[in-house]
């Protein structure tokens, strides 16, 4: 029996107007023969380092093919015309801290706030005296959402929309625009977005209530990942695709662009989503300004993330995902947290176009920047005088120079769906990262998973 292990690398073998540079070659990281292997994991992201690191204090041989030049994943920087910009990932919740810790992972992360603007008034997460004050209009509406939400887990109404639920507990007003945050930080509509998902992150601990980004970057973690995986043994192949999987009852073969390996087991970090499902569909992907400034703009020090978060998600967001402009639509943006430059440091700036836009027109991007960027002036006095450099990428030029997609949800899953499992009893093949279990479309539910899979492996392989 034999199996297709990865979709195929979309990106090119250059990629104009900038560089990976990161990448290495395949033969720096070679710890010791990788033909035979216990385990072979395909993807070399967050959730393929972390099941590595985590399989190899176990004390099995382990190998991790990438079809890449470079390794991380999202989780990485990448250079554009000179300068050096955060690709997606960038910041986490506490449950990545503490699972690095635990693997012995040197890495320092501090953590920041995030200030919403909306409307004339603005708030912060986590919440500040002054964010407080200006909730307290609201508390009799927030206090029966909460007591609402009480009811609801305990009736188990976890597939209920949060957009329905904070309809109908609160109404459409400001207090319930600002209940729906988290679908917009996911990259879902309200009505979309289910209230089990704020009850997994308590559940699975994943700590986002307290954000944390690493010191010099998500490139720094990445890089210390792979680090610390070859220091203990392991062996990464970069520019490597993975073709086929085959069984024979003893164990697997894999055909890959640098010849054949044997494993006892393989993981595959590959998204392993079925658009088919019932109420399910795609979530939307990301666009970004990338963005250069004077280092003379000052960068609030204690905020990591500026969101502009206009009144109304559900409309707004509602027409974006129908596929339809809206005049009014989020953003958000953030410093990139990198080693100092001396003249300047990089911003990224994330929206969502319409549904089915992969590539718009000139004029589209031209309405997105002017709207943008004149509300970012208010988040960022100076901003506009201090622009260096700017550069659109849409999500076809995303997907064009990293391989990768940028949706923030892989797939938005109707009512009552699960998420597919760690372990595919038919083929045998184990998974990781945010598209199976646990529940969560972010980095800390990728890293569950990765350890979760690893202990599935590290058990059946067990004398």
């Amino acid at each position: 029996m034999h199996w297709h292990c990865e979709p195929p690398d979309t990106s090119p073998s250059t990629h104009p107007g900038g560089t990976e540079p990161h990448s290495q070659g395949r033969q720096h990281l070679m710890a010791r023969d990788w033909r035979t292997n216990d385990v072979v994991i395909v993807g070399c992201g967050l959730s393929g380092l972390t099941a590595g690191l985590f399989l190899l204090r176990r004390g099995y041989g382990v190998t991790i093919l990438e079809r890449r030049s470079s390794y991380g994943g999202l989780c990485g920087t990448f250079e554009m015309d000179g300068r050096e910009f955060v690709i997606a990932c960038n910041d986490f919740g506490q449950g990545l801290v503490r699972t690095l810790e635990e693997l012995g992972v040197p890495l320092r992360f501090k953590s920041k706030k995030t200030r919403i603007f909306y409307g004339d008034r603005v708030y912060e997460l986590p919440l500040s005296a002054g964010t407080a004050l200006r909730l307290a209009p609201h508390m009799r509406a927030l206090a029966r959402f909460f007591l609402g939400l009480r009811r609801a887990r305990r009736a188990g109404e976890g597939t209920r929309s949060l957009g329905e639920f904070v309809d109908s507990t609160v109404g459409r007003c400001e207090a319930g625009d600002l209940l729906k945050l988290p679908a917009y930080l996911m990259g879902v509509r309200p009505e979309d977005f289910q209230l089990h998902s704020l009850w997994d992150e308590f559940q699975y601990d994943y700590g986002y209530s307290k954000p944390a980004t690493p010191v010099g970057g998500p490139q720094v973690l990445a890089d210390t990942l792979a680090n610390r995986f070859l220091a203990g043994g392991g062996t990464i192949l970069l520019s490597t695709e993975c073709r086929n999987v085959h069984t024979d009852g003893d164990g697997y073969t894999l055909d890959t662009s640098a010849g054949e390996l044997r494993a006892r087991a393989v993981l595959s970090t590959a998204e392993r989503t079925d658009p088919a499902l019932p109420g399910s569909k795609p979530g939307l992907p990301v666009s970004m300004f990338c963005v250069a400034v004077s280092k003379e703009l000052p960068y609030p020090e204690e905020i990591h993330t500026l969101v502009h978060y206009p009144p109304g998600i559900s409309d707004w967001f509602g027409k974006l995902d129908s596929g339809v402009p809206s005049s009014e639509f989020g953003f958000h943006l953030f410093r990139s947290e990198l080693p100092e430059k001396p003249d300047h440091y990089t911003l990224n700036i994330y929206f969502y176009l319409p549904r089915g836009v992969e590539e718009p027109e000139g004029a589209y991007v031209q309405q997105a920047e002017d709207y943008i960027f004149s509300h970012a002036e208010r988040m960022l006095p100076g901003l506009g005088k201090a622009i260096l450099y700017k550069r659109f990428v849409s999500p076809r030029m995303f997907s064009q120079r990293h391989g990768l997609s940028s949706r923030v949800t892989p797939l938005i899953t109707g009512p009552g769906i699960p998420k597919a499992d760690n372990h595919d009893a038919g083929t045998g093949l184990y998974y990781a990262g945010n598209s199976v279990f646990p529940p969560g479309d972010h980095a800390g539910a990728a890293i569950l998973s990765a350890r979760i899979s690893a202990g599935l492996i590290a058990n059946r392989l067990s004398p």
